[in-house]
């Protein structure tokens, strides 16, 4: 059985202003994931990765969303950060 991802599925959104014609704007809302970002969708991989490979703890020098993705996702999978 898959694991269940951290990141949600995000929706498009249509805009509603006007834009050339034959044009077709949309918008994918990523802002909606728990940490407020896309960043959520690779930081889960490298932790999952790096949890496989043995690390036990998980660190970045980003104070910005990378650095909340990591941190939350290190949190949901039960190791500190």
């Amino acid at each position: 059985m898959a694991e269940k991802t951290l990141y949600i599925k995000t929706p498009l959104l249509e805009m509603l202003y006007e834009v050339p014609a034959g044009a077709r704007v949309r918008f994918k809302m990523e802002a909606y994931q728990p940490c407020g970002s896309f960043k959520l969708r690779g930081m889960e991989c490298i932790c999952r990765d790096a949890a496989a490979a043995g690390s036990r703890a998980f660190m970045t020098t980003s104070g910005g969303n990378a650095g909340l993705a990591m941190t939350y996702v290190a949190r949901q999978l039960g190791y500190p950060a």
